[in-house]
């Protein structure tokens, strides 16, 4: 599993959806600018969906826009990606989650 712990490739390393040529799925944290509320996600196209949570289509993220992304991490299967975002959104009632997001560099 290959982690990026932020945004900082270069265009020129990742497709038009926002991703390494060799992964196909994304899990992804955001936080709002508004609330500082975190939502775990995962996609196939980040650029596509960073976009609908700040446009406002996305249900459940579209009453705290603004967002940023703050974490990702890339996997080559649709079922690693729905595995580790559960296993992330574990994390949400521990320190787990706040441990991951300080290996990072991001809290």
């Amino acid at each position: 599993m290959r982690v990026s712990y932020s945004w900082l490739l270069s265009p020129a390393k990742r497709d038009e959806r926002g991703l390494s040529s060799k992964m196909n799925y994304v899990v992804y944290i955001i936080k709002s600018l508004k609330t500082a509320k975190l939502y775990i996600g995962y996609t196939s196209n980040l650029n596509e969906r960073l976009k609908r949570h700040n446009s406002g289509r996305s249900t459940y993220t579209k009453k705290e826009k603004p967002w940023e992304l703050i974490y990702t991490e890339e996997v080559a299967s649709k079922s690693d990606a729905l595995r580790r975002e559960k296993e992330i959104k574990s994390y949400k009632s521990g320190n787990s989650l706040r441990n991951l997001l300080n290996q990072a560099g991001i809290v």
